[in-house]
């Protein structure tokens, strides 16, 4: 079956979802191909004790730059991702996301993003590809 993906918010989204109770409910801000977003994350969320999973970064590095990509008025899938982690993500400590879509060609839009702490220290560093989405292929899945 083909559904139409329409550009809207989804309230139970992992990373954005204000509904979704275990979610991260980031708050991105975007304009002209870039997003930013603050976050500060507790222990639920480690891998390492004191440690945010990287897991969980690249979530919200991929949702972030989604939003960059949304602020062209496209709506996005993920295509590829490459991450490069350079310092701890610690818990209980406040750290910036930033995007911005670096080239577009036609339907394709590369991007790159980071996660810094307070003093502007790099964290994570992405690069990603995204593509417009009209149309996707869903399987139902058997009753």
């Amino acid at each position: 079956m083909l559904i139409k993906l329409e550009l809207q918010a989804n309230p139970m989204s992992f990373s954005s979802g204000k509904n979704n109770q275990i979610g991260l409910k980031l708050d991105t801000t975007y304009n002209n191909g870039s997003a930013e977003t603050e976050f500060l994350l507790d222990e639920s969320y480690s891998g390492w004790r004191g440690m945010v999973h990287g897991g969980i970064l690249s979530t919200i590095l991929d949702d972030t730059m989604a939003w960059a990509v949304i602020s062209l008025e496209v709506t996005p899938v993920t295509v590829k991702m490459d991450l490069r982690y350079k310092n701890p993500v610690l818990t209980n400590r406040k750290y910036f996301a930033q995007a911005k879509v670096t080239n577009i060609k036609k339907t394709v839009y590369e991007l790159e993003a980071s996660i810094t702490d307070e003093s502007g220290k790099v964290c994570v560093q992405a690069t990603a590809v995204f593509m417009k989405a009209s149309m996707m292929k869903i399987q139902q899945p058997s009753v």
